[in-house]
């Protein structure tokens, strides 16, 4: 189960083991930054630090498939973007979740759990990227519910996001575009 001490002392582990002129990209397994006019990330650093900036923000952005309803599993054959073709905002509005992450920041930008804010100190990038989130797939509904079982011992402040999104699948028909 997902344990945020453990993720920080990991994050910290990375960071300490960098130098102050690396930058970190922030990403959870299930997202893909992408910041329009960039193909790769040290481009993207370069001209970060040509404006002096220690961090790049995104707003989330949630995949699905175009006619709504939740595949088995992911097919590794298909391009991703051709299996979940469908942008839209369920993140935003079903968990009602923060949608702000930061895609890339300077090794010594201290981020939060998530991956969703930075102090007010730092300067961001004049760019904004998206982060494509590619959750809605599979067993999603007993995935949330052991979020919440582990949450719940662990006492997360975020554990009524997944309790929404639970809650959600069960009304929603299997069409999670049109309830």
């Amino acid at each position: 189960p997902f344990d945020m001490f453990l993720e920080g002392d990991f994050i910290t582990h990375i960071r300490n083991s960098m130098n102050e002129s690396d930058w970190l990209v922030t990403t959870d397994l299930d997202e893909f930054h992408v910041v329009e006019g960039y193909d790769t990330f040290h481009k993207l650093q370069k001209d970060c630090e040509n404006e002096k900036a220690d961090y790049v923000w995104s707003v989330t952005f949630d995949h699905v498939k175009a006619d709504g309803s939740i595949p088995p599993s992911i097919d590794p054959s298909v391009p991703i973007w051709d299996q979940f073709p469908q942008m839209c905002r369920l993140t935003d509005t079903v968990a009602k979740a923060y949608c702000r992450k930061l895609c890339m920041v300077k090794q010594n930008v201290l981020v939060s759990g998530g991956h969703h804010m930075v102090d007010k100190q730092y300067k961001k990038f004049s760019k904004e990227g998206i982060t494509h989130h590619f959750k809605w797939f599979g067993d999603l509904h007993s995935r949330e519910a052991t979020k919440v079982k582990n949450f719940e011992i662990q006492n997360y402040k975020w554990i009524d996001e997944n309790r929404r999104v639970i809650q959600f699948l069960e009304t929603c028909g299997g069409n999670i575009l049109h309830r």
